[in-house]
C-alpha cells in the first residue's frame, strides 16, 4: 500500500512538471 502511495505521488510530480513545461513552451511557439 505504501508502495502505491509513492508511485502515486511521483505521477503526480511529473504530471505538474510536465504541465508547467507545456505551459512554458507553448507561449514560444505561439509568438513565434
Amino acid at each position: 500500500l505504501a508502495g502505491s502511495h509513492v508511485a502515486a505521488a511521483l505521477f503526480v510530480v511529473m504530471l505538474s512538471m510536465a504541465v508547467t513545461a507545456l505551459l512554458r513552451v507553448v507561449p514560444f511557439q505561439t509568438a513565434s
